[in-house]
């Protein structure tokens, strides 16, 4: 069976005058313990960057502007959104969203997101698992940073997304794409990626 390729599509840019500082933090539950692969987006002025935290929950960041936003965003817990105007912005607590359990046992571990070429790219199979998603209309809905509404997709501080298929803008009207995603299986997809400037070869402006 043919795996498909998705994209939801994001560019930035920042000042040279900040390039030597950097917004650093940690992520961490109300126990203190780190956070990985929290996705961090940073809003300062016309730019938008990106971060995923590591295994000890750390992120850094360039500094671009001395006020600036950031959005942490984690299928298993609460987005939070602050403004900050200090580049070392310290723990950040996050809320869980999931029931915790009294014991877990892991056997191997592999990045749900990474940033790769400008874009957050998510392993779908591996973000399902910890969801009650069912197929990929749901999972693509539950990553972090997007939310549904009204049948269409949309990103955190870009509104509206192109959603883009094997390399192809979907020409689908929103009934038809949602459809057409929810009858699909997550075993379908290979990939999905999130940016806020498409490249130029899609030919589609703003996020995907």
């Amino acid at each position: 069976m043919k795996r498909i390729t998705f994209m939801i599509a994001l560019v930035a840019g920042f000042a040279t005058m900040y390039a030597q500082k950097q917004v650093t933090g940690t992520c961490v539950n109300n126990e203190s313990t780190p956070i990985s692969d929290v996705v961090i987006t940073m809003f300062a002025g016309d730019t938008t960057l990106f971060e995923v935290t590591d295994s000890a929950g750390t992120f850094a960041l360039p500094l671009v502007t001395d006020s600036f936003a950031l959005h942490f965003d984690h299928v298993a817990y609460t987005r939070l959104q602050k403004i900050y105007t200090k580049p070392n912005v310290g723990k950040v607590v996050l809320e869980s969203t999931s029931t915790e359990l009294n014991e877990v046992s892991v056997t191997a571990f592999r990045p749900m997101v990474k940033v790769e070429d400008g874009a957050l790219k998510y392993d779908l199979t591996q973000l399902a698992e910890g969801t009650t998603a069912t197929n990929v209309y749901e999972v693509i809905s539950k990553l972090p940073g997007v939310q549904e509404k009204d049948g269409t997709f949309e990103l955190a501080g870009a509104g509206g997304v192109t959603v883009i298929i094997n390399g192809k803008p979907s020409n689908m009207t929103a009934e038809q794409l949602e459809t057409y995603l929810r009858s699909m299986p997550v075993e379908r997809i290979k990939s999905a990626e999130v940016t806020y400037s498409a490249p130029p070869q899609y030919n589609v402006r703003g996020a995907a």
